[in-house]
């Protein structure tokens, strides 16, 4: 004990900050991993283009291996941020565009597998088994469920998006379907149809999903004034569940002043508890932004009244520039949001923090040491844990042959947390990344 308690107060002389200011320091690359390391040749398979973490294990999708068969494979994220790789999962019967989409959490992860079909894996120590395959996704009361367009998962809780769902009078307006988990089963809880099908488009596009609360995007749909302003914006809507039941709560909408057709809310979406971020890509909000640079919109289920969720913050990168993607991918976990710029000629991705007065702020950049411009689309997926961060760039390299851009992952920590490991308690610094 006394060993522990020493560790812990030599920490926090050496640091003398608090966790937002140890952030502040910035992220290092620690590792690569590329689709060549893993099979010895170059074609492109899009390896990173999608990725998400289970505990320490990434989930790395390459939904163009051998043309349009896909695939998924396990890369361990050890302590020191190195990334090794494991294996590939192996579901058997036919693929298409395997990994295309994809999400984990905890000791559970959903798969896409082929045009209705989403896998079921739990992890089993440093390995993932198939225990569920959902095959021909549901129909029920003329909303059918016709494909995959995004995954969210949570907790027991699966989300599937299908931007083309069939909804009745309208064809494909786009729907939802949420899945409960009990034991080892998961089982269909409801179907989420658009609730504006007259002037949505692409409805369950963008998913995400914390605890009893659901967001959805629709990035082409008209937004709530609709008229010219607000044509083509994108809006994107937040639900709660209610026994087995999931009702609409609100509305998430950009500035009255600033909605164009094609801008892209609702492309990206992300949530935790009672805050809500939703990505618009092609937004722009800073002075003198070159066009089309992209930021993100904060909402609060509190601001403006009870489960209002007013819209509390607009943000844009620091260092934006033309056509960025700027929140293409976004992660929301706790106080700490992650946002991606794909099309950035910097190559970034953004950490930010909330600060005790509930806003964020950018306190990162994090930037690749490998890649020498935008094509590479460093930042096309993103994941992390505590301060590791995983970053996918599914066209690295960017320089040689098209044809042989296979894709890679890469991975960054904070040098706070090495100097940690370095000098003191090992256990201690894994409550420190957390």
């Amino acid at each position: 004990m006394f060993l522990v308690r020493t560790s812990i107060a030599a920490l926090a002389v050496v640091l003398s900050l608090p966790m937002q200011s140890a952030f502040a320091q910035g992220f290092v690359q620690i590792d690569r991993l590329t689709h060549f390391d893993i099979s010895q040749n170059y074609d492109r398979v899009g390896f990173g283009s999608s990725m998400a973490l289970a505990g320490n294990l990434a989930l790395v999708g390459a939904p163009s291996l051998g043309g349009t068969d896909g695939a998924v494979y396990v890369v361990r994220l050890e302590a020191d941020g190195s990334l090794t790789y494991l294996d590939q999962l192996a579901p058997g019967g036919d693929t298409y565009r395997l990994g295309r989409t994809l999400d984990a959490d905890g000791d559970w992860a959903a798969i896409f597998e082929l045009f209705d079909n989403v896998l079921i894996y739990q992890r089993v120590g440093d390995g993932f088994v198939l225990r569920q395959r959902l095959q021909q996704l549901p129909s029920q009361g003329g909303i059918i469920i016709r494909g995959v367009s995004a995954i969210a998962l949570r907790g027991d809780t699966l989300v599937i998006g299908d931007s083309s769902a069939h909804v009745p009078g309208t064809g494909g307006a786009g729907a939802a379907a949420v899945y409960r988990r009990s034991g080892a089963t998961w089982s269909l809880e409801a179907l989420v149809p658009s609730p504006a099908p007259g002037n949505t488009v692409n409805f369950g596009d963008a998913v995400a999903v914390s605890g009893n609360t659901l967001v959805i995007g629709a990035p082409d749909a008209d937004a709530s004034d609709g008229g010219a302003t607000g044509a083509g914006f994108g809006r994107a809507w937040v639900y709660r569940r209610s026994g087995t039941s999931w009702n609409l709560e609100a509305t998430l909408d950009g500035p009255a002043d600033d909605k164009a057709f094609g801008d892209d809310f609702g492309r990206s979406v992300a949530i935790d508890g009672d805050t809500a971020v939703v990505g618009c890509r092609v937004c722009n909000n800073q002075a003198g932004a070159p066009s089309n640079s992209g930021s993100f919109h904060v909402f609060r289920r509190s601001a403006g009244g009870s489960n209002n969720w007013g819209r509390v913050q607009e943000l844009s990168a620091s260092n934006p520039s033309f056509i960025d993607n700027f929140s293409h991918a976004l992660r929301l976990r706790g106080n700490l949001l992650m946002a991606t710029a794909p099309g950035s000629n910097t190559k970034a991705a953004y950490l930010y923090t909330r600060s005790s007065g509930g806003t964020f702020q950018e306190v990162a950049e994090l930037t690749s040491t490998d890649s020498s411009g935008s094509q590479a689309q460093f930042g096309i997926s993103v994941d992390f844990d505590g301060v590791r961060s995983v970053v996918g760039a599914h066209l690295f390299p960017d320089q040689g042959p098209e044809a042989n851009r296979y894709g890679a992952i890469f991975s960054f920590t904070n040098p706070t947390v090495l100097a940690c490991r370095d000098n003191f308690d090992a256990i201690f610094c894994n409550g420190f990344e957390n």
